[in-house]
C-alpha cells in the first residue's frame, strides 16, 4: 500500500503545532535531524516504520491515523479542513483533539 506523504506531513505538522512542539523537539526525540523531520512535515520524505511507530507512541495516537486518508472526504473538504483547523485557538485545537480521541 502507497501511502501519502503530503496527507502524512500535514498530519505531524497540525500533531506538532497543536503540541506546542519545535520541529527541533520532535527531531531530537525521533534522534533525526531537524531537516529530517522538516522533510517528513513537507512530504518530500516518507518517514520509516520506525519512525512512524516513535511518533504514535509519542502522540498516543494509532499508526492508521498517521498514514490512512479518510477516504471518504473530497480533497477540497480535506483541504478546507486543515485551513480551518490552523486558524483555531489553542484552547479550540486541545478541545477538538479529545473530542476525536473519546470518538476513535
Amino acid at each position: 500500500m502507497k501511502y501519502d506523504n503530503n496527507y502524512i506531513g500535514r498530519v505531524l505538522r497540525v500533531l506538532r503545532i497543536n503540541n506546542d512542539y519545535s520541529q527541533k523537539e520532535i527531531a531530537e526525540h525521533l534522534l533525526v535531524d531537524r531537516s529530517t523531520y522538516a522533510y517528513y512535515e513537507s512530504g518530500r520524505v516518507s518517514p520509516s516504520v520506525h519512525i512512524i511507530k516513535k511518533l504514535s507512541l509519542f502522540y498516543n495516537i494509532s499508526t492508521d491515523a498517521l498514514l490512512i486518508e479518510n477516504n471518504n472526504l473530497p480533497k477540497s473538504v480535506e483541504n478546507e479542513f486543515f485551513a480551518y483547523y490552523e486558524k483555531l485557538s489553542k484552547h479550540d485545537k486541545i478541545c477538538l483533539m479529545n473530542r476525536l480521541a473519546a470518538i476513535s
